[in-house]
């Protein structure tokens, strides 16, 4: 009796320790999964994520040194993924004959489940095996569900961008005029929408005209024009002029309801002939840096201006001036 007691107590003490290294087996919980999977994240961000926010950017603003600068950080941001992943191969390595060996060693003791203390002790640590995986399988449904969530981010990031992206060669390649663009409503950068407190589908503001007459019997015969964001330049839906030559060309300034210009609103040129869809200079246009000779666009005082557009419009006007 006294022999098969020892002998229990040995084969206890190894299954005690194969269940303490089955516990502790990768994924020993959430955080040794998100914890290994970071740096994979991490090496995505840098050579997917990141590269495609700098293009986003650079199509979006053409500031061509703010993309530069965003490029630098993917070797760095590459290389400390590549570090990591070394250093945490060492707590991805397993016995998977961990499970066959607990299995083994089990059976050493059914000899002795005669005994109710044995049978006692069995069923105990099968309750923990079986507690043990189930611990590790929420811990796996838990990161799929991370992982699943950071997926579809990316995509409506991506899908966002390449919205962003046609918006924009629509805005560049028709600098004055957009006659053949459909007037779908607000085109924003950044959600000025949101933020504004108005949907795609409406426009930014709706304004009288201040005066009708322009020059010798040229008058302005649109009585309230419709205006629309798009990206950082606002987008005219329609004026029509009576009496005007094919050759003129006009000048649409946003003013208060004294002729007095807004402030930081861009101006609309635009032809006689070319009357629908147009689109205004770039507004809130800025150095970035004191040394840097290009002009960007300051985002902040686009979004400052549109709200300030669309929270005043019954004391705002447009104004018509023929300049050529």
């Amino acid at each position: 009796m006294e022999k098969n007691k020892t002998y229990f107590q040995q084969i206890s003490l190894q299954m005690e320790d194969l269940l303490k290294d089955y516990k502790n087996q990768y994924p020993k919980n959430l955080g040794a999964l998100v914890r290994n999977a970071f740096p994979y994240i991490l090496l995505a961000v840098g050579v997917i994520v990141l590269p495609m926010m700098e293009f986003t950017h650079l199509i979006a603003t053409g500031d061509i040194g703010m993309s530069m600068g965003l490029a630098h950080t993917v070797p760095i941001v590459v290389v400390f993924s590549i570090i990591l992943i070394r250093r945490n191969k060492r707590e991805l390595i397993t016995d998977p004959n961990l499970p066959l060996k607990m299995r083994a060693i089990k059976k050493q003791m059914e000899p002795f489940m005669v005994y109710p203390d044995v049978k006692k002790y069995l069923d105990g640590y099968n309750a923990q095996i079986a507690e043990t995986d189930k611990a590790k399988q929420k811990a796996k449904n838990k990161f799929y569900i991370i992982i699943g969530a950071l997926c579809l981010m990316v995509i409506a990031y991506w899908s966002f961008s390449k919205a962003q992206r046609r918006a924009n060669i629509v805005s560049r390649g028709n600098t004055t005029s957009t006659s053949n663009t459909a007037f779908t409503g607000n085109f924003t950068l950044g959600g000025y929408t949101d933020i504004i407190g108005i949907k795609n589908s409406e426009p930014l503001m709706v304004l009288s005209s201040l005066k009708t007459d322009i020059y010798d019997g040229c008058k302005v015969t649109t009585k309230t024009a419709q205006f629309a964001i798009l990206n950082d330049q606002l987008l005219l839906k329609e004026v029509n002029i009576s009496g005007a030559a094919d050759t003129d060309v006009f000048r649409l300034i946003i003013t208060d309801t004294h002729g007095l210009p807004v402030p930081k609103c861009p101006k609309i040129i635009f032809k006689a002939t070319e009357n629908r869809n147009i689109i205004s200079s770039s507004m809130c246009q800025e150095r970035m840096y004191e040394t840097d000779d290009k002009l960007s666009t300051n985002h902040f005082n686009v979004l400052k201006t549109c709200r300030y557009l669309h929270d005043n419009m019954t004391n705002l006007r447009f104004l018509v001036e023929k300049i050529n």
